[in-house]
């Protein structure tokens, strides 16, 4: 199943760059480099970068704390160090210097770009956008489990149209906050 979303993912991201006139993108799998991997190896030379005080105020971490009867997983709380040592990896192996991601993961993406500075002493940059969710909040990928990895030709334009609402929106709600903002006779 995890095989089937790489390559419904694979297919999907083609789409978007066969548009652009740009490189080909590069598609990696991190499980490549962590098989490869000793625990205790990466528990000394990453882990060691990592305060628990620091990961524990992470806006993600402390809302799964504070949230009554769930908590959050070693698993979910140790992602911080993987997802880190994922953009390190990318950086010293494919020179990658920015990340994209949604705007939930926006305390493993700073944690990556500290990981990257403390272990190279180069800068590299990030961007997240707020999380895709139906009129109703719900995040998409929830909906039915597949979120937009499935291989259909219309996800492109589907993926398109729901950024395009979003943007919509986030626009009417800055023009609103304009509008309010300015004296009376300048709106």
């Amino acid at each position: 199943m995890v095989q089937e979303r790489i390559e419904a993912l694979r297919q999907q991201m083609t789409q978007f760059f066969e548009r652009t006139d740009g490189p080909a993108p590069i598609f990696v799998n991190n499980a490549d480099w962590y098989r490869q991997l000793d625990v205790i190896e990466f528990l000394r030379d990453v882990g060691k970068h990592f305060s628990v005080n620091q990961m524990l105020t992470r806006d993600s971490v402390r809302s799964r704390i504070e949230r009554e009867g769930q908590g959050i997983s070693f698993t979910e709380f140790s992602y911080q160090l993987l997802q880190s040592y994922d953009f390190l990896h990318l950086f010293r192996t494919y020179g990658c210097r920015w990340q994209m991601g949604a705007s939930d993961q926006w305390g493993n993406i700073v944690s990556g770009i500290d990981l990257v500075r403390r272990c190279t002493g180069e800068k590299v940059l990030v961007l997240t956008l707020p999380l895709l969710t139906n009129y109703k909040g719900k995040i998409r990928k929830a909906q039915g489990g597949h979120g937009l990895a499935r291989p259909r030709a219309d996800h492109a334009l589907r993926l398109l149209s729901v950024l395009a609402k979003h943007r919509r929106r986030r626009h009417a709600a800055f023009s609103r906050m304009a509008d309010r903002s300015l004296p009376r006779g300048d709106r």
